[in-house]
Order: C-alpha cells, then sequence, then structure tokens
C-alpha cells in the first residue's frame, strides 16, 4: 500500500499572525516503538533506561504523517495522536499500522518525537530530551 506522507500543521488561533509574519515552526516527525515487550521492560527496571537513539530506525517505524510545531508543543502532537480524530485512525492508516508490525494507534509512553532541536521521547508524564 501506497501512502503519502501527510503533513499537519499545529497552528492555534493566537499564532495564525505570528505564523504569517514569520514565526518559527519546525518540522516534526513521529517514531512509534515496535516492540512492546522491550518498552516494557524497559519501562520497570529501578534505573530508567531510553532506547538508542542511534538504532532508531531499527527500533521504532516513522509515521507517514509530520507535524510543524513550535519547539515546545510536543503536547500538541500527543493530543492530535490521541483523539478521535487521530490522523492515524483511518481504515488506510489502520493497514499501515498493520503493515508495518505496529501494535497501537495512538500515541504512548515511549513513542519519540524529533525535530531539529532534538528527540524526545513520550514519558508517563511528560517528555525527556534524548
Amino acid at each position: 500500500m501506497d501512502i503519502s506522507t501527510e503533513h499537519q500543521r499545529i497552528i492555534h488561533e493566537k499564532d495564525k499572525k505570528k505564523k504569517i509574519n514569520g514565526g518559527e515552526f519546525l518540522k516534526a516527525e513521529v517514531y512509534y516503538w515496535k516492540d512492546i515487550q522491550k518498552l516494557l521492560d524497559l519501562s520497570i527496571v529501578d534505573e530508567r533506561k531510553y532506547p538508542d537513539i542511534k538504532k532508531l530506525e531499527e527500533e521504532y517505524v516513522k509515521l507517514p504523517i509530520s507535524f510543524e510545531i513550535k519547539e515546545d508543543e510536543l503536547d500538541e502532537i500527543y493530543s492530535k495522536l490521541n483523539q478521535d480524530d487521530n490522523p492515524m485512525g483511518t481504515p488506510e492508516m489502520q493497514q499501515w499500522i498493520r503493515d508495518n508490525g505496529l501494535k497501537h494507534t495512538s500515541m504512548s509512553v515511549g513513542d519519540i518525537i524529533k525535530h531539529e532541536k532534538g528527540i524526545f521521547i513520550c514519558e508517563d508524564v511528560g517528555w525527556t530530551k534524548l
């Protein structure tokens, strides 16, 4: 199945004017963890261990959508990927998820957002820069 890359822009009403006048938005890519059991194993140890970002493409699958956000709007992507109108919830994207061996539609703990200013892993509460 050929899924063209979809690009989502998250802009709040108050930011529209700023964007038109050259406000800085970053292209953010989202990666879902492939091996849920490995993620669970990492999260139950006393000392928090994080995935090896050098192996990002091995341990994660990059979603075929991207977002434009301000640097501190990681929660906006999390919210978008956990709402009823989640762009990964369409029949085509559900097939893409199955074809790529993923087990979840919504963004979850352990999933990653990457943009030019850093790579961030979703925690139980908030984000950690890797």
